[in-house]
């Protein structure tokens, strides 16, 4: 009954108009939070494409994958989760202003 009576209006919509005797104001869309400094966002982000410390990672594990550099287990692991690490930091970053960061 209510859903016939609202027609095209959201039932939430027409009940309001109804109890306020007055139409409703259209809420506004969902707006993410701003980001407050996007000066220093990006300087971060030139500092990582800089220094290229993703590569250096990813190479430190092909020498020891090749037998160039020899490292253990617990080495291994370290090189991968600091270049994870840092991939999820660009990618945040990149977002952040407004990127894809994919």
């Amino acid at each position: 009954m209510v859903a016939e009576k609202a027609g095209s209006k959201p039932a939430s919509t027409y009940l309001r108009e109804l109890a306020l005797e007055r139409a409703a104001k259209q809420r506004k869309g969902y707006k993410p939070a701003p980001v407050t400094d996007h000066k220093a966002l990006a300087q971060v982000l030139a500092l990582l494409g800089q220094h290229k410390l993703v590569n250096a990672f990813k190479q430190s594990e092909q020498k020891i994958e090749d037998g160039v550099q020899p490292a253990d287990d617990e080495t291994i692991l370290l090189l991968r989760e600091c270049r994870d690490l840092l991939s999820k930091i660009h990618r945040l970053l990149v977002r952040a202003l407004g990127g894809s960061g994919q």
